[in-house]
């Protein structure tokens, strides 16, 4: 018979159990606006309840996305991670507000390239000079997404092994 737990791997679905209670915490969280911090061992299943959070608010009409820093080793990698993450939560905001959004993105974040498709569209940071700080564009798109967000229906986002902050840059 095989081992019907998995583990080294985030978990969803069925095999994502017995996690109710922190789930309804973590998500209350999100749709309240609070910040909240998980800590806990590694492989105590934090990376599957927070993707799993995500999951629900984003299937009950909320807007929330993750980023993993893991593999991130500057800050412009980190740039790009919530960049990716983030703003495709802008899409549905979007419909009838592409003059808008463009102005307030450049407002913003003017190293941010916007191309429209047929389908929505792309975005890509432009080249920039070697000492431009990166936590600009950092904090500026997590400032974009939150004012898109309501009070009613924040922007939640969820960074996952935040800890590797600590040495990016360093």
């Amino acid at each position: 018979m095989a081992n019907p737990f998995q583990f080294g791997r985030a978990v969803e679905g069925d095999q994502f159990t017995d996690r109710e209670e922190p789930l309804r915490l973590v998500t209350t969280c999100m749709r309240e606006g609070q910040n909240a911090i998980l800590v806990s061992p590694r492989r105590y299943g934090k990376t599957s309840l927070l993707k799993t959070a995500v999951r629900s608010i984003n299937d009950s009409g909320g807007h929330a996305a993750m980023v993993d820093l893991m593999l991130c080793a500057d800050r412009r990698a980190v740039a790009d991670e919530v960049r990716k993450a983030l703003l495709p939560l802008s899409r549905g905001w979007l419909a009838n507000r592409v003059a808008q959004w463009r102005e307030l993105v450049a407002s913003r974040i003017p190293h941010l390239a916007i191309t429209l498709e047929h389908g929505g569209y792309e975005t890509t940071f432009r080249p920039v000079a070697r000492d431009y700080d990166w936590g600009d564009a950092i904090a500026s798109t997590i400032s974009l997404m939150a004012k898109l967000g309501t009070r009613d229906a924040p922007v939640a986002l969820v960074i996952d092994e935040f800890q590797k902050i600590a040495s990016i840059d360093s």
